[in-house]
């Protein structure tokens, strides 16, 4: 994507590419739904396929379209002394935190539904049925909110700062598996034997071990988990439990209004529903449409004095990789820049004293301010091309309200940053 300011206007442009093996190739087919609606935010736009694929482009004041999906804006604010220009859009992702981790936990919720409910009907034993449920339902529900917070947060995280060193995660993990007593050290030769090849079945007997110390199971109550034993007939059933289940019968309803020409075949499976729960509450973006990318350039004459992007002075823009497929923080690209008018503040101030953030922060007070005191001001400012001293008339100004004394008075903050800065 290319972005192009020009006073109130940003003139935008996409272009949608599909990478494979680090070459882009044109990507022929996005479907009538997403033609539709990038007809819908470039209205002005013809269809245009290019060797790369589909191009849109167009000049939006204010708002920036939803193209990719999301929120945006670009603010230009001007004066006699120069320009504020501001660029600000989200690209898919949602500002509402508290909600996206909501939704993890409800998709947890759902998975250990389905999972508590198929044990309970497994463990033929009272006794063990009854310790398995408490602890299932109690400590274990908490302990994997715990861990799912954890994760978004090392998502989070690293989405900010990257991490060097992968092995950062799973160090946390095993720490508080460590602490709520799941794993101890002594069980490390047993686990480790996890890491190479292993059969289900071996897997299998790992986790029962592992459930038998942690709920101080006697053997006799241990054996009633022996169903464990045999991973095939495990799945089996189940897939029979989940397929008769209210969750899943909902989610083939929903299937089927989303997809109304598809075959039946193509639905969803219990299995897959019980996976598609997991993954939503632990690593969503695993689920999500793929890898996408939004590269953003936007092209300036000087770098902005403020942004979360990168200067790249030999194309002359500011660029942006910010990955859109379910991140746990909102992808973000945001830069602030002004233009000085230099032929206007020369002949005011005989040199040229505001750029850059000091002249962003004088246009922001200045359009802060109502119309009768941006006159005055004006007028002040008309009288500084015959001042003999500069600094000390603007040390005197203050707007017909205000007294001279007042330490806060608005007049001072515009005063102010152009006294720090006169020759």
């Amino acid at each position: 994507m290319s972005l192009r300011p020009n006073g109130d206007t940003m003139y935008r442009d996409i272009t949608i590419v599909h990478e494979i093996d680090s070459k882009r190739q044109p990507l022929k087919d996005i479907g009538e739904a997403e033609l539709r609606r990038l007809h819908q935010a470039y209205p002005d736009s013809p269809l245009e396929y290019t060797d790369d694929g589909y191009r849109f482009s167009g000049d939006f004041a204010g708002a920036m379209p939803q193209d990719v999906g999301g929120h945006g804006n670009y603010q230009h604010l001007a004066t006699s002394l120069g320009d504020h220009f501001a660029y600000l859009e989200r690209f898919r992702g949602s500002v509402d935190v508290a909600d996206n981790l909501q939704q993890r936990y409800e998709a947890f919720d759902t998975w250990a539904d389905l999972i508590g409910g198929w044990l309970e009907e497994q463990i033929d034993d009272a006794e063990c049925r009854d310790q398995v449920m408490l602890w299932f339902n109690g400590d274990f529900r908490n302990d994997a909110r715990s861990l799912i917070l954890s994760l978004w947060t090392a998502e989070a995280t690293n989405q900010i700062v990257p991490q060097t060193d992968p092995t950062w995660l799973a160090t946390m993990a095993i720490q508080f598996l460590l602490e709520r007593d799941y794993i101890r050290p002594s069980d490390a030769p047993r686990l480790a034997r996890l890491a190479w090849p292993t059969t289900a079945e071996q897997a299998s007997d790992q986790l029962v071990q592992c459930l038998q110390r942690k709920l101080e199971l006697t053997p006799q109550q241990a054996k009633a988990l022996q169903f464990a034993s045999d991973p095939k007939a495990m799945r089996r059933s189940l897939e029979s439990y989940v397929r008769d289940s209210d969750e899943y019968r909902e989610s083939v309803t929903q299937w089927r209004h989303d997809h109304p020409d598809a075959a039946d075949d193509q639905q969803p499976t219990p299995m897959g529903l019980v996976t598609e729960r997991l993954l939503a509450a632990t690593s969503p973006h695993l689920f999500g449409p793929g890898n996408e990318v939004a590269e953003v350039q936007l092209f300036l004459d000087a770098p902005p004095h403020w942004t979360n992007g990168t200067w790249e002075a030999e194309q002359g823009h500011v660029f942006w990789s910010l990955g859109i497929s379910g991140s746990p923080l909102p992808p973000i690209a945001m830069a602030a820049w002004s233009v000085a008018d230099a032929s206007q503040q020369t002949r005011i101030f005989g040199d040229v004293v505001l750029r850059e953030r000091e002249l962003s922060q004088y246009v922001l007070w200045y359009h802060g301010l109502s119309q009768s005191k941006q006159t005055q001001w004006d007028d002040l400012l008309a009288s500084l091309t015959e001042s003999e001293d500069r600094d000390a008339d603007l040390a005197r100004f203050h707007f017909f309200d205000e007294s001279i004394d007042d330490e806060h008075r608005d007049s001072k903050i515009g005063a102010d940053l152009i006294r720090q800065s006169l020759p």
